[in-house]
């Protein structure tokens, strides 16, 4: 995503269109927000179904740990989206030149 925009906004920065690169910013955040939305979607209704999902049927494990490991899914499901987030403001910034990624 911060490659996608950072050529994005480049191109409206050399095109002098400097008005359109909030329209792009906002696009990538409604973007994730609906990534956001269908990934909730999913976790939250059934989260002990998706962690069957990942962990072999025959393994054991104490309700203290299930409390973790939905505890853990959860956390992750914000990791990813603040993630995403950071990608998105990293292509604008890098587009202007005030930002690198070494």
């Amino acid at each position: 995503m911060s490659k996608a925009v950072s050529s994005v906004v480049a191109n409206l920065i050399g095109a002098k269109r400097h008005d359109e690169i909030g329209l792009v910013a906002s696009t990538g955040v409604r973007i994730l927000l609906i990534f956001s939305a269908v990934l909730g979607c999913v976790l939250f209704p059934a989260p002990d179904m998706v962690l069957r999902f990942f962990l072999p049927g025959d393994i054991v494990i104490s309700p203290e740990v299930w409390s973790m490991l939905r505890n853990s899914l959860f956390w992750s499901w914000v990791t990813v989206i603040g993630e995403a987030l950071l990608f998105l403001w990293s292509g604008v910034l890098m587009a202007f030149g005030i930002f690198v990624l070494h």
